[in-house]
Formats: C-alpha cells, sequence, structure tokens
C-alpha cells in the first residue's frame, strides 16, 4: 500500500491488487505524488474491517465514543475509488457487528498508550479528541493512523446520539476534569449518507473537484430546508455542527 504522508482529502492512498495493479503503476503514482510536493509511505497491506474509535481527552482520562464503521469507497459495491468518506453507521451497543468485545479493548489500549506517549514526549498533557483508526484483521486489531480531530463523517453519528450538552464536555477537557458520566449517549442506530448536489463536478479519475457558486447557493438553499424538515442535508464541515446545535435546541 502507498500512502501520501499529509493532508489528502481521503485520496491519497492506492492500494496493490486494488488500485495498483503492477510494480510500474505503483512507480507512476510514487512519482506523481513527488511531483505534487508529497513525500509517501509504503506500508504492508492489511485484510480486514476497518473500524473508527474516538475519545474525548482531558489529558489524564480517555472517555471513548461509540464505535463507528466509515465506508469510503464510491459507487454502488464499493466500486470505485476512495473518497473522503460516503458514509458511516453505529449500532444501539455502541459495538459494531464484526467486532469482538477484546477488538474493543485491545484498540483501546493502544489509545491509551498513545496518550502516555505524548505526554512523555512533549511535556505536555494531550487535550482535545484522540481519533485512532483502527483494522480488525485475522491475527488480532491493528493501527493504521491517528488524527487529533473528530471524524468526519464519523462524528455524525456520535453526536445525533450524544445526551450530554456538548458544550459542558468541552469545558470538561480543558479543565482536566473530564469524567465518564460527564458524557451520556443513547442507544439508537445511526446511518450517514453523503449526497453530492447535481452541480459539483467531480471527475473520479483524477479525483479533482470544482465547486461553483451555484452550488455554494444551492447548499444554503438546502441548509433552510433542512432547518424545517430536521433532515440534514449540509456541507461536510458544518453539518456536524449544525447537527448538534439543532438537536440540544
Amino acid at each position: 500500500m502507498i500512502k501520501a504522508d499529509g493532508l489528502m482529502g481521503g485520496k491519497g492512498v492506492k492500494v496493490a491488487g486494488e488500485h495498483l495493479h503492477s510494480f510500474q503503476e505503483a512507480i507512476v503514482f510514487c512519482r506523481e505524488l513527488l511531483t505534487q510536493g508529497h513525500t509517501f509511505l509504503i506500508e504492508e497491506k492489511l485484510i480486514g474491517q476497518e473500524f473508527s474509535l474516538l475519545n474525548f481527552c482531558d489529558g489524564d482520562h480517555l472517555i471513548p465514543m461509540p464505535l463507528v464503521q466509515d465506508h469510503k469507497r464510491a459507487f454502488e459495491g464499493d466500486q470505485g475509488p476512495n473518497t473522503g468518506g460516503m458514509g458511516s453507521y453505529s449500532v444501539p451497543n455502541h459495538s459494531l457487528p464484526f467486532l469482538k468485545p477484546s477488538d474493543f479493548y485491545e484498540a483501546q489500549a493502544m489509545n491509551k498508550a498513545v496518550l502516555q506517549a505524548l505526554t512523555h514526549a512533549c511535556g505536555v498533557k494531550y487535550q482535545g479528541i484522540l481519533y485512532g483508526s483502527f483494522i480488525a484483521t485475522s491475527t488480532g486489531v491493528k493501527l493504521i493512523e491517528y488524527n487529533a480531530r473528530f471524524g468526519d463523517p464519523e462524528i455524525m453519528n456520535v453526536l445525533a446520539i450524544l445526551d450530554s450538552d456538548f458544550l459542558d464536555i468541552c469545558v470538561s477537557i480543558v479543565n482536566g476534569t473530564l469524567q465518564p458520566e460527564k458524557v451520556r449517549l443513547n442507544h439508537w442506530q445511526r446511518f450517514v449518507n453523503t449526497r453530492f448536489p447535481w452541480v459539483i463536478q467531480i471527475n473520479l479519475k483524477s479525483m479533482e473537484q470544482s465547486i461553483s457558486v451555484k452550488y455554494v447557493i444551492q447548499t444554503i438553499y438546502i441548509l433552510l430546508q433542512s432547518m424545517q424538515s430536521m433532515m440534514f442535508y449540509t456541507p461536510r464541515v458544518l453539518g456536524p455542527w449544525l447537527y448538534w446545535g439543532l438537536h440540544q435546541h
């Protein structure tokens, strides 16, 4: 697997056997990344089911959010290239159908080890969101990557079932007083589906995206309509926060 070392909007990875079918194709992709000014990583190909485990973190305590699975491939049947995310789902028991309880504990143990390593290496406590991306394989849970942010679109699943006041959680993170009872979640099932308005011009071969003024106007219109219908068709960046705000108020 070849992965660009940097932010690529979910489009910087190509996997042998799926996107790359020869050494020559791999070399061409590497040269493309270098031409764009990126370095890259060559990693082991892992076969299994990916999942996301996000945590609220106040520097000492990690409070896990429900497990979520994100689907990145375009087209029906996951036949297209990777995208920034086509949708995600979570289930009422806050786990996922393909995971064992031991898989969660294995992934969370990695999160705790990373938090301790960050504190030791940086000399300050990490406060914020610790977002671990994992894959459950036949030989156990493996780490894919970490992000210091909410997952997109995974956070839409989480905020939709959050019974606690989100602002109180943020204050507790800053003050270092986060406790499990501060994060209350109900047991609803949530699906997130990413829809593309017709005015977005997407070339799925090159994964280049152009957004017109027409799209911005239509997005605002859709947003105003969604506030009335409670169907949240929003820009992906604004969507989670608008959903939480309307859900709470």
